[in-house]
């Protein structure tokens, strides 16, 4: 699994803006034998975190908050 953050200003709303991400490893190493695993659609999902949250809140958020 592969994770990352990307950071880029928005034109639309004029202020830096920025998303993360995670890439799932849903392939077994076994399954990998030449280019024919990379024709598989990859899985999203999206996540919005609303107007006072921030990009981070889904990746680390505390289950101990209630």
């Amino acid at each position: 699994m592969a994770s990352g953050r990307m950071e880029f200003h928005a034109q639309t709303i004029m202020q830096h803006a920025s998303f993360s991400f995670v890439l799932p490893n849903d392939v077994e190493m076994a399954e990998v034998r030449g280019p024919r695993h990379y024709e598989y659609p990859t899985k999203t999902l999206i996540l919005l975190h609303g107007l006072t949250g921030a990009d981070t809140d889904w990746l680390l958020r505390d289950e101990t908050i209630s």
